[in-house]
């Protein structure tokens, strides 16, 4: 099956518009970004502020991948406890975690953007494309495929490891069990 598609809502355009994965480009926040006041309360806000752009641009993103694209936005090299704990703070008080099931959490912009249909989001480039560990299960689902290296392939990867396989298949073994009733 083909990954799933949005129609653009130009009527006249008869081709569909694949949902396509892009990192946040945090360009817009060069001028406010300061990791000196990167633990101060008044910077807040600046940070809430690229966070809420990072998760409209690549939610669900799972969280440490989340912490690490802050971290790495004011120059830091390693995204430790206290950053970690410094940004899920913030994350906790306006987004949604949820688990998908795997070990890992994935951040949602809200409540009603994790209720949604999850679309599979194609790399828009070599530059975005992410590990399989980083893509939320439902994600992996969406693209309707039951065959891991397609799903794989789908998502820019040339090599598929055995750990990314292994998440693949759980994230299609529901779908491969209403095919075998």
């Amino acid at each position: 099956k083909a990954p799933t598609i949005q129609h653009t809502p130009d009527a006249q355009s008869a081709e569909p518009e694949r949902h396509l994965y892009r990192m946040a480009d945090l360009s817009t926040f060069s001028e406010s970004i300061d990791p000196a006041r990167f633990y101060e309360p008044e910077y807040d806000p600046t940070l809430t502020a690229i966070i809420a752009h990072v998760l409209k641009s690549e939610a669900p993103i799972a969280e440490t991948q989340l912490v690490q694209r802050i971290a790495r936005a004011h120059g830091f090299q390693r995204a430790g406890r206290i950053i970690r704990e410094r940004v899920i703070d913030l994350v906790r008080q306006l987004h949604h975690f949820a688990s998908d099931g795997g070990s890992e959490l994935f951040v949602w912009f809200d409540v009603k953007e994790a209720a949604a249909e999850v679309a599979a989001r194609l790399p828009a480039g070599e530059e975005h494309i992410r590990p399989i560990e980083d893509i939320s299960l439902a994600e992996l689902r969406a693209t309707g495929s039951t065959d891991p290296v397609e799903i794989a392939r789908l998502f820019g990867l040339r090599r598929l490891s055995a750990t990314a396989r292994a998440r693949i298949e759980r994230a299609i073994s529901p779908m491969q069990k209403g095919f075998d009733e």
